[in-house]
């Protein structure tokens, strides 16, 4: 009797620690990189009215991000950080308080569909 009750406190403590594990959820929350988005992406198109525009995005490897819009009206531009979760197809963007998020897209090595969650429409951009 005293056997099997070394025998079933062994098993009951094997199952324990094998099973410790089992309900743990991983959550990786450090951006993983795609380096595909290293270097400058441009989006020429036109507004609402017909006019020309030209928007150039560029991400650096060390986590800086800037864009340039440009328009028959002049220049805008602005700059900060930027972090990509691969698992999600996320990039966002921050500059001080400001945040943008878009879900991600290559369509092959030279050309990149970007879709803010704020408006919902897509944008194709092309690597210089």
């Amino acid at each position: 009797m005293k056997k099997q009750l070394v025998l079933v406190g062994i098993v009951v403590l094997l199952v324990c620690v094998g099973l410790s594990g089992c309900n743990e959820i991983k959550q990786n929350n450090t951006p993983i990189t795609d380096n595909r988005i290293i270097g400058t992406w441009v989006n020429a198109s036109k507004d609402v009215n017909g006019d020309n525009y030209t928007l150039t995005m560029s991400f650096d490897t060390d986590g800086y991000w800037s864009q340039e819009l440009s328009t028959k009206y002049g220049n805008t531009r602005i700059d900060g950080n930027w972090v990509i979760d691969t698992q999600h197809n996320k990039l966002t963007v921050t500059r001080g308080d400001y945040k943008d998020e878009s879900t991600y897209a290559f369509i092959d090595n030279n050309t990149l569909r970007l879709t803010p969650f704020t408006s919902g429409s897509s944008m194709i951009f092309t690597k210089q």
